[in-house]
C-alpha cells in the first residue's frame, strides 16, 4: 500500500513540510518555508536536467517575466536591493517548473492532484488547530502561518480543493469524507475573522457558477436582487472593515503617486524590489494617522500595483497576461474534469485576493500559483523543455547552485543569527552580536529592520561605550543612503545628536521628522526626554507642539504632546487635562494605541511627585 502510493506520499510530505517548516528561532519564522521550497525546486531542476539532459522553462512567458525582472537593473537605483527583488521572481519561475517537472512525469501523481493536496492541508490545518487552541494565542498569530492573513488564504484554497474533491468523488464512500472535511475548513476559515479572504472567495466560486450555468441571465438578476437586500448590513460590514479599507486606500494613493512619477516609472517600475525602499518618498503624511499605520510598508496590499511601481506597466501587463493565458487555456480545455474547474476558481481567487492584500509576498501562496501553472503546462502537454548540450547543463547546475548558496543560505543565516542577537536580554550585549551578523548580499524589508533595530540598541547604549558606538554607527548610517526618506532613521539620529548635547542637531531632525510623522508618540515622548535632559531646546520643542497641535486638534498623539509640553512648562492643571484626554482618546482607538495610552499615564505619575 505505501510503495504503492509512494509518490502521493511524497508530494504530501513536501507541501505539508513546506508549511510545518515555519521555525521561531528565526527572525522572520517562515523564511524557512522559502528556503524549503526554493532547495525543493532547485533539487528538483537539477535532477531532471542531470537525467533527461533538457533545461524545463515552464513556458516563454515565464521566461520572459523573469527576463523583465533581470533586465529592471538597468535603471535599479540600488543593485543589492534589486537583487532581492529577483530573487522572488527566481523562486516563483523554480516552482513553477519543478511543479511542471514533477507532474509531467507521473500521470498518475497528476490526476490525483486534488485528494493529494487536500491530505496535505488536512494535516497542516489540524497542526494549525491545536497550535491555535492549546497555545492560547488569539487572533491565529501561531505555527504555522504565523498570521491570519496567511492562515486564511491557505484554509480558503483548501475549500476550494475540498469543492472539487465532492464533486470528482460525488457517489462514492469518499464523498462522506469530503463532507467531512469541507464542514471542517469551514469551520476554522470562519473562525479566523478574516472578511476580505472570504469575500474573494465567494466572488471567485460566484463567478465560477456564473460562467458554467446556462441561466445566466436569472443568476445574473437574483445576484442584483441578494445585493439589494443586503444594502441594510452594508454600514456594519463598512464599519467592522474601515481601519483595513483606510490604510489600504492611503497606500494605494501614494503608490499611485510613486508609479505616475514620470514616464519612465509609469511604463518600467522602480526597478526589481525596490518597493518598500522608494515608498517612503511618496508616503503622505496623513497616512500615518491611519489606525492600522506601520513604521514600515514592504508591500502595498494591491499585486497590480506593486508590480506596476517596481516593474511598471510592462511588468504588470506580462503576469496577468500570464494568469490571463492559464486561466483561458482551462476553459479552452475540450474535456474539462473536476480537477481543471477547482485549479481555474483557485487561479481566479488568487489573483482577486492578491489585489486587496499582500498574499502573494508570502512564498507558500505564490508557490500555490505556480503549482497550478506547473500542473496546467503538464495536462495541455506544451512544450516546456529545452534540450541542452553538456556545457549549457553545467552551466545551467552552476547558477542554480550559485543562487542558492549566495541567496538562500545567506538568508536563512541572517535570519538565524539576526534572531539570535535579538533574544539577548541584555541590551549592550544584544547590540554586540547584532555588529557580529553579517547583512547578506541583497537588502530587503528585513534587512532594513535589522539596520534600523541596530540603530536602536547603538543610540540607547551610547552613554556606555560612547566611542564605540560612533565607530560602530555605519550599518544604521545606510538607512539614510539606502531609504533617504525614511523618517525613524531622523528620529534615532536626533536622539544620537541629543545624548551628546548636540542641540542644534538634534533639534534639525527632531523636527525633519515631525514634518514626515507628526503621530508618532515616540516623536513627541523622546523630544520631551531629549529637552529635559538638556540635549534638544524646549522652546523648539513647544512652537513646534502648538503648530502641529493646531493642524491636528483631535488626535491623541497631538493630545498626549501637547500634556507633554505643559508639563515643561510645569502648567500641571493643563498638563493633566491634555494628558488624560489623550488616554481617552487611545482608549477609544484601541489596542494599536497603548503606547499612547501608557506613556500618558507614566507622564501624568509624574505631575503627582
Amino acid at each position: 500500500m505505501i510503495r504503492k502510493n509512494s509518490t502521493s506520499i511524497l508530494f504530501i510530505f513536501v507541501i505539508s513540510s513546506t508549511y510545518l517548516s515555519f521555525n521561531s528561532s528565526f527572525h522572520l519564522p517562515n523564511v524557512t518555508n522559502y528556503f524549503w521550497l526554493v532547495s525543493w525546486a532547485i533539487a528538483v531542476n537539477l535532477a531532471s536536467t542531470i537525467y533527461h539532459k533538457e533545461v524545463t522553462y515552464g513556458s516563454f512567458l515565464v521566461v520572459f517575466f523573469l527576463g523583465w525582472s533581470i533586465l529592471s537593473g538597468l535603471w535599479a537605483s540600488d543593485a543589492n536591493v534589486y537583487l532581492s527583488g529577483v530573487m522572488r521572481v527566481m523562486a516563483f519561475f523554480l516552482g513553477i517548473s519543478a511543479c511542471n517537472i514533477v507532474f509531467s512525469h507521473n500521470k498518475k501523481l497528476s490526476d490525483s492532484v486534488l485528494e493529494n493536496l487536500l491530505g496535505a492541508f488536512l494535516i497542516i490545518s489540524i497542526i494549525y488547530y491545536i497550535s491555535f487552541y492549546c497555545q492560547e494565542i488569539s487572533n491565529g498569530f501561531c505555527y504555522p502561518f504565523g498570521n491570519p492573513n496567511m492562515g486564511s488564504s491557505v484554509l480558503s484554497f483548501a475549500l476550494l480543493v475540498n469543492g472539487g474533491f465532492l464533486i470528482k468523488h460525488y457517489g462514492r464512500k469518499t464523498f462522506f469524507f469530503g463532507i467531512a472535511t469541507f464542514l471542517w475548513f469551514s469551520y476554522f476559515l470562519i473562525t479566523l475573522s478574516s472578511e476580505a479572504t472570504m469575500l474573494m472567495l465567494l466572488g471567485s466560486v460566484a463567478l465560477t457558477v456564473f460562467f458554467l450555468l446556462k441561466i445566466k441571465k436569472y443568476l445574473f438578476i437574483v445576484g442584483i436582487l441578494l445585493l439589494l437586500a443586503a444594502l441594510p448590513f452594508y454600514s456594519t460590514v463598512i464599519n467592522e472593515l474601515w481601519p483595513s479599507i483606510e490604510i489600504r486606500k492611503f497606500m494605494w494613493q501614494d503608490t499611485l503617486n510613486m508609479v505616475l512619477f514620470s514616464p519612465t516609472s509609469v511604463l518600467l517600475g522602480w526597478g526589481a524590489g525596490h518597493f518598500c525602499f522608494v515608498f517612503p518618498q511618496f508616503r503622505s503624511v496623513e497616512s500615518f494617522s491611519a489606525i492600522y499605520s506601520t513604521k514600515f510598508n514592504d508591500f502595498p496590499h494591491c499585486f497590480s500595483l506593486e508590480l506596476c511601481s517596481e516593474l511598471g506597466l510592462i511588468g504588470c501587463a506580462i503576469f496577468i497576461v500570464i494568469v490571463a493565458v492559464v486561466y483561458i487555456g482551462f476553459w479552452r480545455k475540450k474535456e474539462k474534469s473536476a480537477t481543471d474547474y477547482t485549479l481555474v476558481t483557485a487561479t481566479l481567487f488568487l489573483f482577486l485576493h492578491a489585489q486587496v492584500s499582500v498574499v502573494f509576498s508570502y512564498v507558500q501562496i505564490q508557490f500555490l500559483l505556480a503549482m497550478i501553472i506547473g500542473w496546467y503546462l503538464s495536462s495541455v502537454k506544451h512544450k516546456t523543455t529545452l534540450r541542452v548540450p553538456w556545457l549549457g547543463q553545467l552551466v545551467y547546475t552552476a547558477v542554480l547552485i550559485g543562487f542558492w548558496k549566495l541567496c538562500m543560505w545567506s538568508m536563512v543565516t541572517f535570519h538565524y543569527n539576526y534572531k539570535a542577537a535579538m533574544i539577548q536580554k541584555d541590551p549592550y550585549t544584544a547590540m554586540e552580536k547584532m555588529l557580529e551578523v553579517d547583512p547578506p548580499m541583497y537588502e530587503d524589508f528585513h534587512t532594513l529592520q535589522f539596520r534600523h533595530q541596530l540603530g536602536i540598541l547603538l543610540v540607547g547604549n551610547y552613554e556606555k561605550s560612547p566611542v564605540f558606538i560612533k565607530e560602530n554607527m555605519d550599518i544604521f548610517e545606510e538607512l539614510h543612503e539606502r531609504i533617504p526618506g525614511y523618517g525613524y532613521y531622523w528620529l534615532y539620529k536626533a536622539i544620537f545628536y541629543a545624548k551628546q548635547l548636540k542641540i542644534a542637531s538634534a533639534d534639525e531632525k527632531f523636527i525633519q521628522y515631525s514634518k514626515k510623522n507628526p503621530f508618532d508618540n515616540a516623536l513627541w515622548f523622546y523630544w520631551g526626554i531629549a529637552v529635559i535632559n538638556k540635549g534638544a531646546s524646549q522652546k523648539t520643542f513647544m512652537e513646534y507642539v502648538d503648530k502641529i497641535h493646531r493642524q491636528y486638534p483631535h488626535d491623541g498623539t497631538l493630545l498626549m504632546a501637547k500634556g507633554i509640553s505643559y508639563h515643561l512648562q510645569r502648567n500641571k492643571k493643563l498638563a493633566k487635562e491634555y494628558l488624560q484626554k489623550a488616554q481617552k482618546w487611545a482608549s477609544r482607538m484601541g489596542q494599536r494605541h497603548n503606547e499612547v495610552r501608557e506613556w500618558s499615564r507614566e507622564i501624568e505619575k509624574l505631575l503627582h511627585k
